[in-house]
């Protein structure tokens, strides 16, 4: 998949963004982040899951999320209800179901009055109309952006709050947590969203979409993410948060415990997936940072997570270089090989792709590739795709990643026409036009940059 390994770790399951320094593509993302083909969507091994939480209709709930890259801007939060409660996970969700219900920001969130303060951003970075109610923001620069990313309430997507009266835009530039422009590290923020009074299901998708404000008067950036949830009605018994549907606690570590100390976890792991996450302040301004193998968040400090790939300098990756801990250790002996298989910057041979990905499946794993496959959700690009099936080893994961390349297969001739019968010559026509030139199609790199954090308990 462009942009992403399929690897285990909580690095390799942010989300994707769309746009960027070009208006976003045709199908470029999918509502919960990723593509639409191999996203985050029903269908997908990142797709729907049983709940993470289950809260109550009418009341309150309390999401955690981190910006790895801060990029200014806001956060909006919208519910999906299915028609069916959620019970088939095949279904995928529509804009128009996420639409149906953008979520208010709750007076207990941290910071409430700084974070709803959305009219005292910038006018060039705001949109002049928001919201299906098309509310006029006359704060918003006639230098604006005309053009925003979909699923937002600049685009008119769901009935958002009036801007003067903010309710439902988390704007992370207000919040005292935050850091200045150009300063990168982790930052967690809180927000307490409340939940619509009457919405019952089994499983909800709470979608969760970050709108950047680095680039005023330009298009910007937007990013998706989704967590499943369940919502149960008003009065009835919890407990309510982080939780199962079934009431019991998401499984987790002991904060002081190590995974490696316990004995029924078959000793220490044999490998690692990837590296603990670094900040800019460690690998920009006090290069080279340290880099720590780990398998999950449980083996990195307190608040990193676990990232199949992250800086030690500005221009070398951990694992690259001696300096930057060498390569990391073998991974799980179930599984692919820690090296991904890299997408090449022009079109290449079946059998090189077909090569590296046998590579990457390794030898507990049967490798099979496909080459040159037409992909609906991409024009005038073709798909290679490389899958693993570790089931001979015990893992009946579904491991697979792509790579898009433009098609270049000139289109087929037209087959000539029987001659027609001889006639008078009729009087000479103009010559035709030459045709139009083709649009270039573009591919726009998708990049992780944040990750969403499952709402913390509220008993």
């Amino acid at each position: 998949m462009v942009g992403e390994s399929r690897g285990v770790g909580e690095g390799n399951a942010p989300n994707l963004n769309g746009g960027g320094r070009d208006v976003e593509m045709v199908n470029s993302h999918g509502l919960c982040g990723g593509t639409p083909t191999t996203g985050f969507m029903a269908g997908s091994p990142f797709g729907p899951t049983d709940p993470r939480g289950t809260f109550e209709a009418g009341g309150v709930m309390r999401v955690t999320f981190k910006i790895t890259a801060y990029h200014a801007g806001w956060v909006e939060f919208r519910l999906a209800v299915p028609e069916d409660g959620g019970i088939d996970k095949s279904i995928p969700i529509t804009q128009d179901l996420l639409n149906q219900h953008v979520l208010e920001i709750d007076d207990t969130t941290p910071y409430y009055d700084s974070v709803i303060d959305y009219a005292s951003v910038a006018g060039d970075v705001k949109c002049r109309i928001t919201g299906s109610q098309a509310h006029v923001d006359s704060t918003a620069s006639q230098s604006a952006s005309d053009t925003w990313p979909k699923g937002s309430c600049c685009n008119g997507d769901g009935d958002c709050s009036p801007p003067s009266e903010n309710r439902d835009r988390y704007v992370i530039e207000r919040s005292p947590d935050s850091p200045e422009l150009g300063v990168y590290g982790v930052t967690e923020y809180v927000a307490v969203l409340k939940v619509p009074p009457g919405v019952v299901c089994d499983r909800c998708v709470l979608q969760w979409y970050y709108q950047t404000a680095n680039s005023p008067s330009g298009y910007p950036e937007g990013f998706w993410n989704c967590a499943d949830i369940a919502i149960r009605p008003a009065g009835e018994a919890g407990p309510f948060g982080c939780a199962k549907a079934d009431g019991s606690p998401d499984a987790e570590a002991p904060p002081d415990s190590d995974p490696n100390d316990d004995p029924a976890s078959g000793g220490p792991p044999t490998g690692y997936i990837g590296f603990c996450a670094t900040t800019w302040a460690e690998y920009g301004e006090n290069a080279p940072a340290t880099c720590m193998p780990c398998n999950d968040a449980a083996d990195c400090p307190a608040g990193r997570s676990c990232w199949g790939e992250t800086w030690c300098t500005s221009s070398t990756k951990c694992g690259e270089t001696a300096d930057c801990g060498g390569a990391p250790a073998p991974s799980p002996s179930c599984g692919p090989a820690t090296e991904q298989v890299t997408c090449a910057a022009t079109p290449q041979e079946c059998s090189g792709f077909t090569a590296a990905c046998e590579a990457w499946c390794g030898d507990t794993c049967t490798a099979s590739s496909t080459c040159g496959v037409e992909d609906p959700a991409y024009s005038s690009m073709l798909k290679n795709e490389c899958s693993c099936d570790c089931s001979g080893c015990g893992n009946d994961t579904p491991i697979s990643l792509s790579c898009f390349e433009p098609d270049t297969t000139p289109p087929p001739s037209a087959s000539p026409s029987p001659s027609p019968p001889p006639s008078p010559s009729p009087p000479s026509a103009s010559p035709s036009p030459p045709p139009g030139p083709q649009a270039d199609e573009a591919c726009a790199e998708l990049r992780r940059v944040v990750e969403f954090i499952c709402p913390a308990s509220t008993d």
